[in-house]
């Protein structure tokens, strides 16, 4: 490596270089470098390059500790600029993993029930959402009315039982808005800043029609419920 132990490789003269990069450098017009190293856990990344076109540049140890110290803020932008951009590709990966579910996917506050984060599957079946978009940031939207139609928190919700014991709860709840039985499961995850959150998946239970007469009777109490709040 032309790198010294502080990532600097400079050369005043690119004609004592090896023969095939001096070639490659003088073929550009370039008679001297000043190079510093992009190293991201260690591991060399790139560098940031100062060339000179015009003759031999003797640079002086200021202008070198400058131009390092120059290239060093830059480095570190660039990594962090990179950082951003894997991150984002990463999201809309996950994003597109999670849409491609046939289970409702949403994000919920545990003591709130404030919607979060709704995967497409549960915006197209919601009750007050938005089809093709994400409902707006700050609005205050609570699962149990913009996705099940209802005025209070749904009977067997598993959000209260797995905020408290910060461990996977599940059981079923009713739909008003679409009439049908759904299972839910809800797994405690971390959100933005560190906020505790609840991880909802609801999908349909099969044979609803088979229910047990008291699932029944809560339903008929529920459906009873949701039209007197209409």
């Amino acid at each position: 490596s032309y790198f010294d132990k502080d990532g600097v490789f400079y050369c005043e003269d690119v004609g004592n270089l090896s023969e095939n990069l001096a070639k490659t450098l003088q073929s550009l017009g370039v008679h001297s470098v000043l190079q510093c190293a992009i190293r991201k856990g260690g591991v060399f990344r790139g560098f940031v390059g100062f060339d000179e076109f015009g003759e031999q540049r003797l640079w002086t140890k200021d202008e070198i500790t400058t131009l390092a110290f120059v290239a060093k803020i830059l480095s570190v932008f660039l990594v962090k600029l990179q950082e951003q951009n894997e991150k984002e590709r990463s999201y809309h990966i996950a994003t597109s993993v999670v849409d491609a579910q046939r289970a409702r996917v949403y994000v919920v506050e545990p003591n709130t029930y404030r919607l979060l984060y709704c995967n497409r599957s549960a915006r197209e079946a919601a009750f007050s959402l938005p089809v093709t978009e994400e409902h707006s940031e700050g609005k205050h939207l609570v699962c149990y009315q913009s996705l099940m139609g209802k005025e209070r928190p749904c009977a067997g919700c598993p959000v209260k039982k797995c905020s408290e014991l910060q461990k996977d709860a599940g059981g079923k709840v009713y739909n008003a808005h679409r009439d049908v039985w759904s299972k839910a499961a809800a797994t405690p995850m971390e959100w933005e800043e560190g906020a505790r959150a609840c991880l909802m998946v609801c999908d349909d239970a099969p044979g609803a029609e088979e229910l047990a007469q008291g699932e029944n009777s809560e339903k008929e109490a529920q459906i009873l419920g949701a039209r007197q709040h209409r």
